[in-house]
């Protein structure tokens, strides 16, 4: 049986890319883009899935939003000026440490920095899961468009709730009773 592209909870990480204020506000669906991403992060620390938050230039678009940070206190942010996390090499450097080969990619834009830091992700050797209700947009069609491309590189388009089921592997555990509250 192949593996490959099969979501393990002891191999994946989640990384947020620039969920900020200022940018949020700019995307046409950011009410459920922070509903969303809400459920995610609380289902990955209820699997115990390590967290990475990156942020854009955060000295002119200002810090993680509290909105999504207050999910994961003890994830680490880095910010950064590249568009790909790639550019980055804190980012790498924690990527390495974490030895997780398996990364789930939210954040914003979908065809901008979302775009290029799982092209580079892929590139470096990473499988790439993406939940398509936890990325965005200023524009629906520049969203759809960053989707088709990731999907064309050999990222794996999916959503929180599969995302959160193929986690959880098994039903009737404290840890998946506790996860069904938040998509309910």
């Amino acid at each position: 049986m192949n593996n490959r592209w099969k979501l393990k909870r002891e191999d994946c990480l989640l990384l947020a890319i620039d969920f900020q204020d200022r940018l949020i506000q700019g995307m046409y669906d950011a009410e459920d883009l922070i509903k969303q991403n809400q459920i995610l992060l609380q289902g990955c620390g209820i699997y115990k899935v390590p967290v990475l938050f990156t942020t854009q230039y955060k000295k002119g678009l200002g810090d993680l939003s509290e909105s999504l940070g207050q999910y994961a206190k003890d994830a680490k942010s880095i910010d950064k000026n590249g568009f790909s996390v790639w550019t980055q090499a804190e980012v790498q450097e924690e990527l390495k440490r974490q030895g997780k080969k398996q990364i789930i990619v939210t954040g914003m834009e979908s065809h901008i920095c979302v775009l290029a830091s799982v092209r580079d992700l892929i590139d470096a050797g990473y499988e790439v899961f993406l939940p398509r209700d936890c990325v965005s947009s200023r524009n629906p069609m520049r969203y759809t468009n960053g989707l088709d491309q990731m999907r064309e590189y050999g990222a794996v388009i999916s959503n929180t709730e599969s995302i959160l089921f193929e986690i959880a592997r098994v039903s009737g555990t404290p840890e998946f009773k506790e996860m069904q509250k938040l998509i309910k």
